[in-house]
């Protein structure tokens, strides 16, 4: 049962009226009306006259501010001790004894070696109805004391919550077991990615041939949907997706990506990459059909500034790369010259140390190595199918693509099931 006591600070209820007590002098008592405001003075034999009756009852703090504006509530019964069964009641008197005998205060000021040999005298002087098998260890003790004096020493905290504990679960017979396996591995992981409802009506026919040569009293309870999940719980998520789906989609579906190397000034690592524009060209003058160009585009990995392009309606080569790499290095003082509605300026120029490349062939070709070499620059192949690897490219390509291309005249989108939107590029 929780501890309390007339002293300042302490919160009660009398016929329904809160007080809170200022202090206490000798034999009298004197509160506060919560409600009203109003100081009262009582005698300590009043108020335990009183809480015999029931009509005096403590608060604290979080049941003052749960009953709102103080209206009456109903009586609110506490689970006694006795309320619980006989093995529990035994087992928390067990540890409320251990507790007593060792912190009867709750303070704890030994160290972990006197504290075990506490226990073992305390076991060996214990009545044997209360002792146990064995001493508790010193874990189970603290944390008995923690419970304890948390819950202001009542012996209640030390009832074991066997109550709370979920259901044990159903075994289910072996016989059953093997047949729910053979069915995912011969149904559901397969390449023609069956569902649910064929490897349970599979598993299910398994299980009525199988019924046919048994007892009816050992007979096989049906396979249910929940039975299913949990076989198919317990396989590695990789291998559910490399049976039904392949082992490139496994590793791209389950792999973890990280933010990739860290670098710490510009053009200390640049990607490259081409795409084709999903636009066709039209000359203005002629009305000739020039096609869809190709865009090559460098991005700094540190500023993520564009810092090298180059366009041209030929298939990307050691010339288109060339010829980006060169607009990269070189100052762009043009821009203004050349576009006077350009307002900003393209301060990106330099040498780079290293250039992110995938395994294309143009990428391999001998001009670009012995020009990388002349100036300095690493070249890096990124392992195959391994677009991540130079993400930040591959994100304004497509933003490039979706955010600025598909909205000018003649677009032919990303697919060509939609027709695009024939207009003259004047």
């Amino acid at each position: 049962m929780t501890r309390y006591s007339f002293n300042p600070g302490e919160i009660f209820s009398l016929l329904d009226v809160p007080y809170v007590i200022e202090q206490v002098i000798d034999v009298n008592v004197h509160t506060l009306s919560i409600d009203e405001g109003a100081k009262s003075v009582f005698k300590v034999d009043e108020l335990l006259a009183h809480f015999s009756r029931g009509e005096l009852k403590f608060l604290s703090s979080e049941e003052l501010a749960a009953s709102g504006q103080h209206k009456p509530s109903e009586p609110h019964v506490e689970r006694s001790l006795s309320d619980f069964p006989q093995n529990v009641q035994m087992r928390a008197i067990r540890k409320w004894k251990f507790l007593t005998a060792i912190c009867p205060d709750g303070r704890l000021g030994y160290p972990r070696a006197a504290v075990i040999e506490l226990l073992d005298k305390t076991w060996t002087q214990l009545d044997p109805q209360y002792r146990g098998d064995r001493p508790p260890s010193p874990q189970s003790f603290y944390r008995w004391r923690s419970q304890w004096v948390w819950s202001n020493f009542d012996i209640r905290a030390l009832v074991d919550k066997w109550e709370l504990r979920g259901q044990r679960p159903t075994v289910l017979p072996e016989k059953l077991v093997e047949l729910i396996e053979e069915g995912v591995d011969k149904i559901y992981l397969t390449p023609q990615r069956e569902s649910f409802r064929e490897t349970l009506d599979w598993i299910q026919s398994e299980i009525e041939k199988e019924n046919r040569h048994r007892a009816p009293e050992q007979a096989l309870p049906a396979v249910t949907r929940r039975m299913l999940n949990r076989i198919v719980a317990h396989i590695d998520r990789y291998a559910i997706l490399k049976a039904r789906y392949g082992t490139r989609y496994a590793q791209d579906a389950t792999r973890i990506y990280g933010k990739g190397p860290l670098c710490t000034r510009p053009l200390e690592r640049v990607e490259v990459d081409h795409t084709p524009l999903d636009i066709i060209v039209v000359d203005s003058s002629t009305g000739l059909l020039l096609g869809r160009p190709w865009i090559t585009v460098m991005i700094d990995a540190f500023s993520r500034m564009i810092v090298g392009v180059h366009i041209s309606f030929r298939s990307p080569s050691v010339r288109s790369v060339l010829r980006c790499l060169k607009n990269a290095i070189l100052p762009k003082t043009y821009v203004k010259e050349r576009f006077a509605k350009v307002n900003g300026e393209w301060d990106a120029y330099g040498l780079i140390d290293q250039l992110v490349c995938d395994n294309g062939l143009e990428f391999h070709a001998k001009d670009l190595e012995a020009a990388c070499a002349q100036l300095g620059t690493h070249l890096i192949y990124c392992p195959t199918r391994s677009p991540q690897m130079k993400g930040r490219v591959e994100r304004v390509l497509k933003t490039l693509n979706y955010g600025l291309v598909h909205l000018q005249p003649g677009t032919t989108f990303a697919t060509y099931d939609k027709p695009p939107r024939h207009t003259e590029v004047r």
